[in-house]
């Protein structure tokens, strides 16, 4: 198993782990290396991990596992004699805690420029969504500022607007309801107004009529009244002749 040095490497790059296999507490094959480089062979496991997996059968898992200076996360599992129940050595698998963070950083980078790409992209779809919509909405806005409230109702709002199924579709139907009802009440107060006028100038026609009638009448009767004058006057050249007349005779008597 020692002299497998091969297996070892091979099986640790397949797996992305740290192995070793341990002959009691002793370490007698491995893929560690010391900082000279040097086969980590021949060296002990910690007593206390090597008494809870040798002597008590665990399974030994821990975040902080010091070996040669470098702190792994490790896993540590009992080895059985072959059909047999005696534990004559241990396995383990380990990661150092620097890789891990290598690791997560790699994958924090990795997730930080997938968010801002995602960001990046939603925010340009959202600004081309907005600017879509105040674009449909200024069209409706359209229709009321610079057609309904110059008194144009004869406008027909776009097809388009009222058979979208949103919020702008809304609006649009609403304006679209606004210059039905708002034609349709105005033209029926035309209609009762242009009703009444004509019943204003009826009775105004009756009223010049009857005016006519009587300023006839009154022409009638100051004819009347001034021929009836010329009467009184000729009656009174009368009797002041008749008087005349009298007093001369009066004078002769």
């Amino acid at each position: 198993i020692s002299d497998n040095l091969e297996f070892f490497d091979n099986f640790s790059k397949h797996v992305d782990l740290q192995v070793t296999v341990f002959y009691g507490d002793l370490r007698i094959a491995t893929s560690l290396v010391d900082k000279d480089g040097n086969r980590m062979v021949g060296t002990q496991a910690d007593p206390e991990i090597a008494q809870r997996v040798l002597e008590n059968g665990e399974n030994y898992y821990a975040e902080n596992v010091m070996i040669g200076g470098i702190e792994y996360y490790a896993l540590y599992t009992p080895l059985y004699q072959y059909n047999a129940d005696e534990i004559i050595g241990m396995t383990f698998v380990g990661l150092s805690k620097e890789e891990i963070n290598t690791i997560y950083r790699a994958n924090l980078l990795r997730s930080i420029i997938m968010l801002c790409i995602v960001l990046v992209v939603g925010v340009a779809i959202t600004i081309f969504s907005v600017k879509a919509v105040t674009r449909l909405i200024t069209k409706v806005v359209d229709y009321l500022i610079n057609s309904l409230a110059k008194g144009k109702l004869n406008i027909k709002v776009d097809g388009r607007l009222t058979r979208r199924a949103d919020e702008v579709g809304d609006i649009a139907n609403g304006v679209k309801t606004l210059i039905h009802n708002l034609s349709h009440r105005i033209s029926s107060n035309f209609s009762k107004s242009f009703t009444n006028m004509a019943d204003y100038i009826n009775n105004v026609d009756r009223a010049v009529e009857e005016m006519a009638n009587s300023a006839t009448q009154q022409a009638q009767d100051t004819t009347q009244v001034g021929s009836e004058v010329q009467d009184m006057g000729a009656a009174i050249e009368s009797t002041s002749d008749n008087v005349e007349q009298l007093v001369s005779s009066t004078e002769k008597m």
